[in-house]
This record gives C-alpha cells, sequence and structure tokens, in this order.
C-alpha cells in the first residue's frame, strides 16, 4: 500500500527553485487560475474563500495578487516554508498542516468557493485521490469549484521515446529536455498494472538511456540534477476518461484548459463545479 506521506518531501521543497514548467506551473496557467477569481469577485462583488492543496507558490502569488489570505494546507510545516522561500509577492497565508485526507469541514472554520490543486491529486494513489475528491465536495460551498492542473495520459499505448526526443531536438527549446518532454517521458516508464512511477525508477531509466548514449550528458544533466535517488515521490497519471469518471462522482465539469505549450495535453487545467 502506498504511504501518502512518504511522497513529498522536505528535500523536494528545499531544490523546487531548480525546477521549471510543466512541473512547476507555467504564466500562461497561472493567468487562468487568475480569471476565475477575478470574474467571481466581478460577478459577485465579494472576496472568495480559497483553499489550496499544497503550497505552490505561484497559486499562493496569485491569490496574493487580490489581497486575498488563503487556506494552504500541507501535511508538513517544512514543505510549507520551505516553498514560501519561493514566493514572489508578499502575503498572509490561513496554514493547516494535515493530511489532505484527514480534511474535513469541522477542521476548517469555513467552507470555500475555490479550491485550487497544481498536480495534487497526482502525488496521491487512485483510491486515496478519490477519497479526496469527496472530501473536496464537501469542504465547498454551494456552486464552488475546483480549479486543478492534472497530469493525465491520453491512451494506454506508450508515447514513443524516439518520437519525443526528436520533437525536442527540433524545437530549440531553452528549457532542456526534461521539462520539455517531463510527463509523456514519465509514461515510456510508466507502471500501468499498479498506476504509478517513482521518481527513483524514472531516474535508473533515463541513466539507461545515458549509458547507452540514446541521451547526450546535457540532457541527462537536466534530470540528473534533481538528485532523484533522495526521492520517494511516487506519481500517478490517470487515463484522462478514467480521471473524468472518478472526478464526476462528485463534480460536473464546466471547463477544460489547454495552454499552448510544448506538451501541454498532457497536463490541462480543469474546472469542476460542485454537484
Amino acid at each position: 500500500m502506498k504511504n501518502e506521506n512518504a511522497t513529498w518531501n522536505n528535500f523536494l521543497a528545499l531544490t523546487w527553485d531548480k525546477y521549471l514548467p510543466p512541473i512547476r506551473p507555467y504564466t500562461d496557467e497561472c493567468e487562468i487560475f487568475k480569471s476565475y477569481v477575478h470574474n467571481f469577485i466581478i460577478e459577485h462583488n465579494a472576496i472568495p474563500q480559497i483553499l489550496i492543496l499544497g503550497s505552490t507558490p505561484e497559486l499562493r502569488d496569485l491569490v496574493y495578487e487580490f489581497g486575498i489570505i488563503p487556506t494552504v494546507v500541507d501535511f508538513a510545516k517544512d514543505n510549507y516554508e520551505g516553498m514560501s522561500l519561493l514566493c514572489k509577492n508578499k502575503g498572509q497565508d490561513n496554514f493547516i498542516e494535515s493530511n489532505w485526507l484527514e480534511l474535513a469541514p469541522k477542521n476548517c472554520a469555513k467552507k470555500f468557493d475555490f479550491i485550487l490543486s497544481e498536480a495534487a491529486f497526482n502525488v496521491l494513489s487512485r483510491d486515496s485521490a478519490k477519497r479526496l475528491y469527496a472530501i473536496c465536495k464537501e469542504l465547498l460551498n454551494e456552486h464552488g469549484k475546483i480549479i486543478a492542473k492534472q497530469w493525465v495520459r491520453l491512451s494506454n499505448k506508450r508515447p514513443s521515446l524516439e518520437n519525443l526526443l526528436e520533437d525536442y531536438r527540433n524545437s530549440n527549446s531553452t528549457m532542456g529536455m526534461y521539462s520539455h518532454i517531463c510527463i509523456p517521458l514519465m509514461l515510456c516508464f510508466y507502471d500501468y498494472s499498479i498506476e504509478r512511477i517513482t521518481l527513483r525508477d524514472l531516474e535508473k531509466n533515463v541513466r539507461k538511456l545515458y549509458e547507452t548514449k540514446l541521451i547526450t550528458q546535457n540532457e541527462w544533466e537536466t534530470i540528473n540534477l534533481h538528485d532523484y535517488q533522495n526521492v520517494d515521490l511516487e506519481l500517478y497519471i490517470p487515463l484522462l476518461q478514467q480521471f473524468l469518471s472518478d472526478m464526476n462522482e462528485c463534480f460536473n465539469l464546466i471547463n477544460l484548459h489547454v495552454v499552448d505549450k510544448g506538451f501541454a495535453q498532457f497536463h490541462p487545467i480543469f474546472v469542476f463545479e460542485r454537484v
């Protein structure tokens, strides 16, 4: 059984400045989140109550721009403090140190108009993610919304590694190999039978590509610099239809956004409204 508390650790938080999109959000993605907050304020002439799953600095920054104090829930205060160093805007949070799966309305002083997620559901197993969807429903006001960037796969066919590398090498990308093909690269080595990939296993597989000269040293270094041998993180990258079906038990999908960046079809932003 997956240990949900053993996935994210303070090492990741303290090295988060090394990461680029799509592991961290693109500016264009932040603008999508921001537009829903802005439109709520205009429509309701009120400040929305916002809960953020995890300590994502970009999500906190965009909320701070409106003078909003979000509720930020992270299972470790060390993670929150490490990620706080990367916030660019000044703001305050109502921080709750808690396992997301132990959240309940009785533990929160209020309900929320928005729950924001930057790949938060991807660090849980499918069963745990489904439990969290139900918890989120109970934490939202009537017509409350989840805005979630979610890593998904579009089919059960593995991406072609050869095609991914060719795309990167022809792209003139300045972001490096790992950032350019990150999610489809993971799917090349994803364990479909147990719905999981560990970052340690990803590192081992990409190391083999380097050792067999299928990728260059510069390409290898784009993932090697993250020291994944020190990371226990396990990722769940669901089939798109599976994710929507699971969410449909608690929410209606009202919008889906895909930014015009690289392989963004693998990390859409979903907007769900409470049923």
